[in-house]
């Protein structure tokens, strides 16, 4: 229903209805199906102040629409995401770890919880699930879930911030390019967010979340930046270091 309520945007993927549907329940599968979007790829261009401003638009954009909307939609909460299972199990046994996890929640549901600040987040707002033409297109609505708008904005930074070497994070750039995404983003909704390391409870969950997605269904096939980011959280969790000093 989000989705669909979505569509008055046109940097919203469009998905394609069959039988006047647009999810199909086959045997035990659920299927959805999206028209064609003709762009580039993350990897295929620049990654310009103009993309990332507008890309800080959009996401301001569809988390008015959550907040105008919020009472008529039904999803999992943040804090039961699937990828949060498999952290807990694969650490079950490291108190450090346990303590990462209850500290970083605890510490996200201290702050407001109010419908300018909580509400239908895309779950998965990173450079790889927008695609590049004129305008951008956001794909990838699978992780919809309640949860505080400043996740959506933490995980937009949270890749360019890892990079392609986890271990050497380039906090200048990023904060340059964080500084023109929230110029975007409060263009259009007004948000109380103007230092990189206050997303440092975000980043953390998100950390976990990976963590646990790498531990369990990698392991044993890592690549190099799947082993370089394994050794910067595990070394961040056990030194009590945030992810952004």
């Amino acid at each position: 229903m989000f989705l669909n309520d979505l569509q008055q945007f046109d940097f919203v993927i469009k998905p394609y209805l069959i039988d006047g549907k647009s999810v199909i329940e086959y045997q035990d599968k659920i299927i959805s199906f999206y028209y064609f979007v003709d762009g580039k790829m993350w990897h295929e261009l620049e990654h310009t102040d103009a993309i990332i401003y507008q890309a800080g638009e959009n996401l301001a954009r569809i988390h008015l629409q959550s907040e105008k909307e919020d009472s008529k939609y039904q999803r999992k909460t943040f804090e039961n995401h699937p990828d949060l299972s498999l952290y807990l199990n694969h650490y079950k046994n490291d108190p450090a770890f346990l303590n990462s996890y209850h500290n970083t929640l605890s510490e996200i549901h201290s702050m407001p919880k109010n419908p300018t600040t909580y509400g239908l987040i895309h779950g998965d707002y990173l450079y790889s699930n927008i695609i590049y033409n004129k305008a951008l297109t956001i794909i990838d609505f699978d992780d919809i879930e309640y949860g505080y708008y400043l996740y959506d904005i933490a995980v937009y930074m949270f890749y360019y911030l890892l990079g392609g070497d986890p271990l050497n994070m380039d906090i200048k750039t990023n904060q340059k390019r964080f500084d023109v995404f929230m110029k975007g983003y409060t263009s259009v909704k007004e948000i109380k967010l103007d230092r990189l390391e206050d997303l440092n409870p975000f980043f953390r969950l998100r950390q976990l979340k990976l963590l646990g997605t790498i531990q369990t269904y990698l392991k044993g096939n890592l690549g190099p930046w799947q082993i370089k980011f394994i050794q910067m959280t595990e070394t961040m969790i056990k030194d009590q270091k945030p992810f952004i000093e």
